[in-house]
């Protein structure tokens, strides 16, 4: 079984609901030397104007390597986990429409996308991932198999 292949069993196990009913997540590998995953969200509202988006990127992810079947599954719920938290963030704003945090105005303030669904899949950006949504003692046990 390729790398691909691997990654594309786990994904076809995932049932990812958006908070959104009538939004659809898009999880999809696609074949490479990696293998990369894209996330999308089909009819998501955006988060400014409140239209309808056909389809919202979230990201691409080189899938460098096959931490298991069980570590995997554990990363693509973290890694969606990140994306809700970046989501929160753009919707709470305060009376002018600023927003208190805004995961957009620097790097440091989007820990739930940046290292939920980092550019290339590693062990450490694996690990990475599991910190930016749990505690370290936590995160720990999720990449521990």
């Amino acid at each position: 079984m390729t790398l691909a292949d691997q990654w594309r069993t786990a994904v076809s196990k995932l049932r990812v609901r958006h908070a959104d009913r009538e939004a659809t997540p898009v999880f999809e590998v696609h074949d490479g030397n990696p293998p990369t995953l894209f996330v999308g969200v089909v009819n998501t509202r955006d988060t400014v104007t409140d239209a309808r988006l056909p389809m919202l990127a979230v990201s691409t992810v080189s899938l460098t390597y096959w931490p298991g079947e069980a570590v995997a599954l554990r990363w693509l719920a973290a890694a969606w986990a990140g994306y809700q938290q970046h989501e929160a963030l753009e919707l709470v704003t305060v009376e002018d429409g600023t927003r208190p945090i805004d995961p957009h105005a620097a790097p440091r303030f989007d820990r739930g996308l940046r290292h939920g669904m980092p550019v290339a899949l590693t062990p450490e950006s694996l690990r990475q991932t599991f910190l930016a949504v749990m505690p370290a003692d936590v995160a720990e046990e999720m990449y521990a198999d």
